[in-house]
C-alpha cells in the first residue's frame, strides 16, 4: 500500500468524522496495538534508512546520485503525516466522548514520532539541495501541497478547537472549518457530492505529485488495518471507503464474523458441560 492510500483513508475519515468520532468500538485496544506496532516498525525503518541516506548524500560521488532512492522514503514520510495529524485529532475528540485513552495516547505518540521523521527528512532535503536545487523545488512543492490539504481535512472535523492543535497553519484551518460550517447551513448544499469531489481532487493531486513506488507497502497496509479495525464493520458501507481500504474492511468483517461464531460455539460447549 502506498502512503497516498493512507492519505485517502485520512480524507475519508475527516469527511465522515462527525459520525466516526461518536462511534464506540469494543475492540479498540486491538486496533490501537496494531496501529502502534506497525507505526513503530515503520519509524525504525525510516530512521535507519535516513541515516544511511544522509551519509550517501553528504559523501556522494559525482557520478552517483542517491536522491531518486532517497526521494521515495522522503515522500512517504511527508505523505504519511496527513493521516498522522488527522487521526490524532480525531482520537483526541473520540477520547472526549468515550474516555478511551489508549488509542488517543497511541495516536499522540505516533504523531510525535512522525514530526521527528519529518524534521529529519527536511534536513536531508537541504543536504541534497546543495547538489541539485531542483530537489528542493519539487519536494518543497509537495510539502506545501500536503500542508494545505491537511489543514483542509482538519477543517472538516467537528471539534475545531481540538483539530487546530494539529494544523500547519491555524488561520487557514479555521477558515476551512468556517467554510464547512457555512456550506452545511446552505439549503441547496449537496454534502455527499461535495465530499466526493474533494476526495477525488485530493487523490488526483497526490497521484500527480508523488512517485509510484512505496517504501514500506506492507507496513502501510498494517497501519491502515489498524485504522479500519477501530470501527465496527457495520458502521459504514464499504462502498464509501477508499478503494485501497475496502479489502481491509472485508477482512475485518470476516474476522468479526468468525469471532462471533467462535463465541457462540464456546457458549454451546459451556452450556453442554453445565447440563451434564
Amino acid at each position: 500500500m502506498h502512503a497516498r492510500e493512507l492519505a485517502d483513508i485520512a480524507s475519508w475519515a475527516a469527511f465522515n468524522a462527525i459520525h466516526l468520532v461518536a462511534d464506540e468500538e469494543s475492540k479498540a485496544a486491538v486496533a490501537a496495538q496494531r496501529y502502534w506496532t506497525s507505526s513503530k516498525c515503520r519509524m525504525q525503518r525510516w530512521m535507519r534508512t535516513l541515516k544511511i541516506f544522509e551519509d550517501a548524500v553528504r559523501y556522494s560521488q559525482p557520478d552517483h546520485d542517491p536522491w531518486p532512492s532517497v526521494k521515495i522514503v522522503v515522500e512517504e514520510i511527508l505523505v504519511s503525516e496527513v493521516l498522522a495529524r488527522v487521526w490524532v485529532a480525531m482520537m483526541s475528540s473520540h477520547q472526549y466522548f468515550h474516555a478511551f485513552e489508549e488509542m488517543e495516547a497511541v495516536a499522540q505518540n505516533v504523531y510525535t514520532h512522525q514530526i521527528e521523521a519529518r524534521n529529519r527528512a527536511l534536513h536531508l532535503i537541504l543536504l541534497a539541495e546543495e547538489r541539485d536545487v531542483q530537489v528542493l523545488v519539487s519536494t518543497n512543492g509537495l510539502r506545501r501541497k500536503l500542508e494545505r490539504w491537511t489543514d483542509l481535512l482538519l477543517g472538516q472535523l467537528p471539534d475545531s478547537q481540538v483539530a487546530v492543535r494539529f494544523a500547519f497553519d491555524t488561520r487557514r484551518m479555521v477558515d476551512f472549518a468556517e467554510e464547512r460550517q457555512e456550506r452545511q447551513t446552505r439549503p441547496d448544499s449537496d454534502g455527499v457530492h461535495g465530499t466526493s469531489l474533494y476526495i477525488q481532487f485530493f487523490q488526483n493531486d497526490l497521484v500527480s505529485a508523488t512517485e509510484r513506488s512505496a517504501a514500506n507497502p506492507m507496513i502501510n497496509r498494517d497501519i491502515a488495518a489498524g485504522i479500519i479495525g477501530f470501527f465496527e464493520a457495520d458502521r459504514f458501507d464499504s462502498a464509501q471507503l477508499p478503494k485501497a481500504a475496502r479489502s481491509l474492511w472485508i477482512d475485518k468483517h470476516g474476522a468479526d464474523a468468525q469471532l462471533l461464531v467462535d463465541q457462540l460455539v464456546q457458549l454451546d460447549i459451556e452450556a453442554a458441560a453445565g447440563a451434564v
